[in-house]
This record gives C-alpha cells, structure tokens and sequence, in this order.
C-alpha cells in the first residue's frame, strides 16, 4: 500500500494506532508553525541567546484573548529548553488577575524553587528574587498576561513601572512578555521601557496566502487517512466565517473536526463537517448576559 502523501511523513506510524489514540493525538496542544509566529519565535530566541546588554532587549506579544499568545509563550520555553547550549535559562510565570507585588514576586519565587514565608515584606521577597535571578544565570523571564500587572490601584502604578525597569536593570532580564492592548498602551508612556520592548501585534486571520499556508501545514499535521484540501477557496472563508479569523478558535475547530472524522470513519473534513463542529462549538461558548429591561414609565408595577 502506497503511504499518502497528505501527512507529514513523522506521523505516519499513527495509523497503526487505535482511532482513540489517533483522535487523542489530535487534540492535544501543539505548536502549528505559522510566518508571523516563526518571526517572532525568532526575535524572541536572538533577545534570549544573544550577547548580553547593559539595557537588555526585551518583547511584548500583543493581541486580544483567542490569538494564540499563551501557545506562543509555550513554545518560546520549549524552544529555548530543547535547543540552549548554555548553562542559562528562562523562567515563565502567569500573572494573577489582580496585581500587586507581593504577589508578582511570591510566584516569582515559587518558579525559582526558592523557600520563603508568605509573612516576608515585599522588599524582601524582591531582594531574595533578585538575588535567585542571579544566582541561577536566569537571562529571560516569560510573563503571561502581562496587562494584569497594570490593574492595581492607580497609585501603585508608578512603583510597578519602575520594578520593570529595575527587572531589566540589576539582574538584566530580557522580559517576554504577552498582553493585550492594555499592557502596550502603558509601555508607550515610559520612554525607558518604551525604547526597550519590542512589540508584534497579532491580528484576526484574513483570506491570504498567510492564513492558506497556516491551514495547509495544519493539515498536513493531522493523521487523517484521505485529503481533506483545507487550504482550497471552498473551506478558507468558511474556517474564517465560523471563527472570527481568531486563531485559538480556528485551531480547536480543525483538532475537533478532525477527531470527529475518525470517529464516524470518514477520514476527512468537509464543509458539512466544519459546520456541524462549529455549531456545537458556538452552542457550548458562554453568551453574553444581557441587563433585565428597564421598566417602562407609567406601565404595570
């Protein structure tokens, strides 16, 4: 039999896995190479293992919940942890939903696996940081939710620029950061923070030769046992009709179209198949809560 040219050639040994196995495969989280992720993967791997710098370059990926910055984040510490040559390395933490320091720099803390009491006052837990950050030859710290940091009470906000800008200064990290629009528009009012972050913008997918080629690696990705030729001028405004060109979206709806085409035996993705995946997929996302009606003047009490 000949082997099908439509999988990549690495993961041909799961079609002789059960359907369960294949279809699990499938909807685990992968990085899916894309231009603009290669380019920034890239600026990120030459901020981590390049020379050091007195004022160390640092990077903020910048887009709306759904286009794909956490699955970036992730691959920047895979990347760096597969491929580093050094004796350096890079620590990623999640920024809680409300921000204050002590907290920052506790979770800081817990990442570097270094003992401290939750009674310690914050110039301590920032001492014994910056004191691990250097000890441990760490170059690159990995923020996730970086527009958190900025949602404390407006006075701190001037004491949480600063330790930024002392992050890059005495232990000399590069910060990788990803955030909304929030977190650029508070970068731009710094000059010394504006200068060092460089910023990529992600945006929705629109029909082009961009989003073809992210839709044909795609597939190319998925153990199905006949084409599906996503990547024709059929699918590609259908893909980004039912997923708002955001990228989390277009993703979990080709992994569960495609784990469903195993299932049912068709081996293949179809446009009657996106539908009925994104269908269920829009019955299952939260809907907005509407505010009751207000009532009307002079009616019924």
């Amino acid at each position: 039999m000949t082997a099908p040219t439509h999988v990549d050639p690495q993961l041909l040994h799961w079609f002789e896995r059960s359907n369960d196995e294949r279809a699990a495969f499938i909807l685990a989280d992968s990085y899916v190479p894309y231009a603009w992720g290669t380019k920034i993967l890239s600026a990120s791997s030459e901020i981590i293992h390049g020379p050091r710098r007195e004022r160390p370059r640092c990077m903020l990926v910048v887009g709306e919940p759904g286009f794909g910055k956490s699955t970036l984040m992730t691959k920047i510490v895979s990347s760096h942890r597969d491929s580093n040559p050094t004796p350096t390395k890079i620590v990623r933490i999640n920024l809680p939903g409300v921000f204050d320091l002590t907290t920052f720099f506790t979770r800081l803390l817990l990442a570097l696996h270094v003992p401290h009491s939750p009674k310690d006052k914050p110039g301590v837990l920032v001492e014994s940081a910056f004191t691990s950050l250097l000890a441990q030859n760490v170059v690159g710290l990995v923020l996730d939710e970086f527009h958190n940091i900025f949602l404390g009470p407006k006075n701190a906000l001037p004491l949480v620029m600063a330790t930024i800008r002392d992050m890059t200064n005495t232990p000399r990290l590069s910060l990788i950061c990803a955030g909304t629009q929030q977190a650029e528009s508070c970068i731009v009012v710094d000059d010394q923070l504006d200068e060092r972050f460089d910023r990529y913008t992600l945006r929705p997918w629109d029909e082009s030769t961009s989003f073809r080629n992210f839709v044909a690696t795609f597939e190319y990705r998925l153990p199905l046992r006949h084409r599906s030729d996503l990547s024709n001028q059929k699918h590609l405004p259908q893909l980004l009709r039912v997923s708002d060109g955001r990228m989390n979206r277009v993703v979990r709806l080709l992994r569960e179209s495609a784990a469903t085409a195993i299932k049912n035996g068709v081996e293949r993705i179809d446009e009657a198949l996106i539908k009925a995946t994104a269908d269920r997929l829009a019955e299952a996302r939260p809907k907005p809560v509407m505010p009751p009606p207000s009532p009307v003047a002079g009616g019924a009490q």
